[in-house]
């Protein structure tokens, strides 16, 4: 009877452990389930957590450096040479966000969010060839300029509310939901669904400032603002249309009267 007892006792001991283990493991698995970090992949700092409420500040400053190289030939309606633009690109790429988020699923849940949208500064150069038809004098433009892409601010704010409710009379007899051991003041209460509400936003369009030059095709194209213009680089003016070297040799000799003799 003594062993019959105490192997009845090991199994109920068993018993009990595994289903201590289920709990502990469906505890976990719905702790889980809690928003308490956001669904983002920013870095973020702790300031305050446990089991459901939290307190975290999400937050990232970006700033990039880059220098690109760009060539565009254009031809025109006759399929000659029109316009050629060779241009360096020298820019920092840059974007903020912060956001700090108040989870207390018993209260509220606040989330506001400021976003400035990633945007360019820079610097460009660029060096371009208008031919010149019929009489061939082709330009020679240099022009520089600082740019800013278009740039945008973006803020917002996400809400959750606590919803609870409470029976307040559930039969003309019956109080229990009042006056019993079990009785609460609220039965149930859970979060509302995500609200996003627009405080603030602004949009800047593309800006250019400080050019040398310009930026425009057609005023380069008369000659205004277009610095050398033409007498400058025999390989670049004229009806010129060997190679380097040889262009050369033909403005040297031109210049110097062999091709008159």
């Amino acid at each position: 009877m003594k062993a019959t007892a105490c192997l009845l006792a090991a199994i109920a001991l068993l018993c009990d452990s595994i289903a201590a283990r289920k709990s502990y493991l469906v505890k976990e698995e719905h702790k889980g389930m809690i928003p308490n970090v956001g669904a983002t992949s920013y870095p973020y700092e702790k300031f305050y957590e446990n089991f459901d409420d939290s307190l975290f500040v999400y937050y990232q400053a970006k700033l990039a450096a880059a220098w690109e190289w760009n060539q565009v030939m254009e031809e025109n309606q006759d399929a000659y040479p029109d316009v050629y633009h060779l241009t360096l690109d020298i820019i920092f790429k840059q974007s903020a966000y912060f956001s700090p988020v108040f989870n207390f699923p018993r209260l509220i849940y606040l989330e506001p969010v400021l976003n400035v949208e990633e945007f360019t500064v820079g610097y460009k150069v660029d060096i371009a060839k208008f031919w010149i038809y019929p009489d061939r004098t082709d330009l020679l433009c240099f022009s520089s300029m600082f740019k800013i892409s278009d740039r945008t601010i973006l803020n917002t704010l996400i809400m959750r509310f606590q919803e609870c409710y409470k029976t307040l009379w559930n039969c003309i007899y019956n109080l229990d939901n009042w006056s019993s051991e079990d009785a609460k003041y609220f039965e149930n209460c859970s979060q509302s669904s995500k609200t996003t509400i627009t405080t603030f936003e602004k949009e800047w369009e593309e800006e250019t400032f400080g050019v040398m030059g310009s930026d425009d095709d057609d005023i380069l194209r008369t000659g205004s603002n277009c610095t050398p213009g033409t007498g400058f680089w025999p390989f670049f003016i004229g009806d010129l249309q060997t190679s380097f070297t040889n262009n050369l040799l033909h403005y040297v000799a031109g210049k110097s009267g062999y091709g008159n003799k």
